[in-house]
């Protein structure tokens, strides 16, 4: 969703208006309106409007109409040539890729005079959120690109930051910016048929050539056109159908999933992350805290039915307790616990102890024993995959 909003501006000649602004996914994402006009109406405008439409039509179409043996062919690599070909021969006024004539000139090695910056804290907090935010971002980018191919093997999660981390160290060290994993890229390589992760490194290798031999070819570019590619990209990589069968699966795990993308499109990713990540927590102790007691009582037959739902922790043993203490001496008791999730050792032991003085008092007690044996089955296997 950012990158359909930010890049939805770039694809018109213009700077999104978010940029280095409070809410900026917001301010872009409310603003695309006024980028249509300006495609519309403004010939300072108009020019590049034309040529994020025309690669979004070629991208489009060739997903639809091409044969399997033309779709070797990427469609992205076919709208660059194409919206490139026709700014070129109608001399259409748009912003054109910026390349440095030489790639060296970016980067140096650092002097012992930038080393006095190590002394500063702000500038370990910024390495830290980097490398939180670029980590994070990567992983998610990873687990998104398992998802979009069944070729390649699953990622290796360590690998990928051991691989990360040491890449940044030699970007610090020339001096130039931090990598990361995006999603665009990676699932561009995904839809233009990449099987194997030796796509990632020929995308690499095939920017760096071009760079290096023919940076006047890519400087013909028009930056409408690789704008319009992630718009179109960010398009279909947005899904609503996701959330809305998340919301129809368990409704808490979808305000999950609405506050960490809030978060992330009202602020930005590290936010948008922790908030995820504390709603997440909020949901775990709400759960393992949650115990709904009903009772149900025949004073005809003398018979009590007690309906346990949710998880029997010491946090809710006093509740438990005095439920307990409303069964009327001398009555039957069926405690059922067909819902309840989980019961921890304090609550067992006080319903033990309490059935044992129950049935002593003159009352019988009916306990789901095979219940029982299957939840302290799944505790066992949970400590002892910990363990």
């Amino acid at each position: 969703m950012l990158i359909f909003a930010s890049q939805f501006h770039v694809m018109v000649d213009d700077i999104p208006p978010g940029t280095d602004r409070e809410f900026g996914g917001v301010i872009n994402l409310w603003l695309i309106p006024e980028a249509v006009f300006k495609g519309v109406t403004e010939p300072a405008h108009q020019p590049a409007a034309v040529i994020g439409l025309l690669t979004i039509a070629i991208l489009s179409l060739w997903a639809a109409l091409a044969s399997k043996a033309l779709r070797l062919v990427p469609a992205a690599l076919l709208g660059v040539v194409a919206a490139t070909a026709a700014a070129s021969s109608f001399d259409l006024d748009v912003r054109n890729v910026p390349v440095p004539e030489r790639l060296l000139d970016a980067a140096r090695a650092p002097h012992l005079a930038d080393l006095d910056a190590l002394r500063d804290i702000g500038v370990w907090l910024a390495g830290l959120s980097l490398a939180f935010v670029a980590s994070a971002e990567s992983l998610l980018t990873a687990t998104a690109a398992d998802s979009l191919q069944r070729h390649a093997e699953r990622t290796g999660y360590n690998r990928e930051i051991i691989a990360q981390g040491t890449g940044n160290i030699l970007c610090g060290l020339l001096n130039v910016l931090p990598v990361t994993g995006v999603i665009v890229r990676t699932s561009a390589n995904v839809m233009a048929g990449a099987r194997t992760r030796l796509s990632s490194f020929l995308h690499g290798a095939w920017i760096l050539l071009f760079v290096l031999l023919l940076p006047q070819l890519l400087s013909m570019i028009p930056v409408a056109a690789l704008a319009a590619m992630l718009v179109y990209t960010g398009a279909k990589l947005v899904k609503v159908d996701v959330a809305k069968d998340l919301w129809r699966q368990d409704r808490i795990e979808a305000v999950v999933f609405g506050v960490t993308f809030a978060g992330i499109v009202g602020f930005d990713l590290l936010t948008g992350i922790l908030l995820g990540l504390g709603a997440s927590l909020a949901r775990l102790v709400y759960t393992f805290s949650h115990l709904a007691i009903r009772i149900e009582k025949d004073d005809d037959s003398k018979f009590v039915h007690m309906f346990l739902d949710g998880a029997a922790t010491f946090i809710r043993l006093p509740r438990f307790a005095s439920a307990l203490e409303e069964i009327p001496p001398g009555y039957d008791a069926h405690i059922h616990l067909g819902r309840l999730t989980y019961i921890d050792h304090a609550c067992l032991t006080m319903l033990i102890e309490w059935g044992k003085n129950f049935e002593a008092a003159g009352g019988r007690l009916h306990l789901d024993r095979d219940i029982l044996h299957r939840l302290f089955d799944e505790q066992a296997s949970r400590s002892a995959n910990t363990t």
